[in-house]
């Protein structure tokens, strides 16, 4: 769930709400996976990243070695494992609640993971009233499902992830561009160039440290430091969190790290 998470902030921006928990039935452990591929014709396959849209218009990259189809109004990108699959299904509704039903209904109506909470996420790119839903699978399936609603141009868009976890970790670059690279129809990805920055005052380091520590809740994790360089200068160091899960001391802006 935690990777599913990065992706979805990916594709929606960092979420500042806590989550809203949803009462879901017991998941059945000991069911085996049922995966079936969802129904589509005339896949195509790209041998590099390439530009794409969805049904009414909205564009995306479509990662190198994945393939597309179109089932109804949903878009479905599925990578070189078969066992994986992105939906972004345009639809007409009012909520998100009732555009993510949409989607499902178009793109696996049969499903049967319940709904575990949903999370709202600020505006970005040029998408408003944006929502993260995430369901409950069973430890078995091995599986991360998730939906994400966007809303532009009067319209509905709903990204709808079924991914196998071990998928999900070695495809997660290209995941994130297929989900990062998607704008509304006539939209231009948000760019910071030539734009001066605000003055780092208190204010602003505490709204970037809240920012962090409702991220690192969100993510599961325990500990962040954070350095902003401004101008090719070092001009502020921080942290958050502990060192190590169970024990109190506290990282620095010079604690190191185990990455990669």
């Amino acid at each position: 769930m935690q990777r599913l998470a990065a992706l979805l902030l990916v594709a929606c921006g960092s979420s500042t709400p806590s989550p809203t928990p949803i009462t879901k039935p017991p998941v059945d452990e000991a069911r085996p996976p049922e995966v079936p591929a969802p129904a589509a014709a005339k896949p195509e396959t790209v041998t590099a990243d390439t530009p794409k849209t969805t049904v009414t218009g909205n564009p995306f990259t479509l990662p190198k070695d994945w393939s597309i189809t179109v089932k109804g109004p949903a878009t479905i990108l599925t990578p070189p494992e078969n066992d994986s699959w992105i939906a972004i299904v345009d639809v007409q509704a009012k909520s998100a609640e009732a555009a993510r039903d949409l989607a499902w209904a178009a793109y696996k109506p049969d499903h049967k993971w319940p709904l575990e909470s949903s999370q709202a996420a600020p505006d970005k790119n040029g998408w408003s009233q944006n929502t993260q839903f995430a369901y409950t699978t069973s430890p078995n399936e091995k599986r991360a499902v998730a939906a994400a609603t966007l809303f532009a141009n009067g319209a509905g868009t709903v990204i709808v992830i079924d991914v196998a976890i071990a998928t999900a970790g070695k495809r997660g670059s290209q995941l994130g561009l297929a989900l990062g690279s998607l704008l509304p129809k006539g939209g231009k990805e948000e760019s910071f160039a030539g734009k001066q920055p605000h003055p780092l005052d208190k204010d602003r380091i505490a709204r970037l440290m809240g920012f962090v520590e409702e991220s690192m809740k969100t993510l599961g994790v325990p500990g962040v430091s954070i350095g902003i360089i401004l101008g090719g200068q070092a001009v502020f160091s921080g942290a958050s969190g502990v060192r190590t899960i169970g024990k109190p001391a506290k990282p620095d802006g010079d604690t190191r790290y185990m990455i990669a």
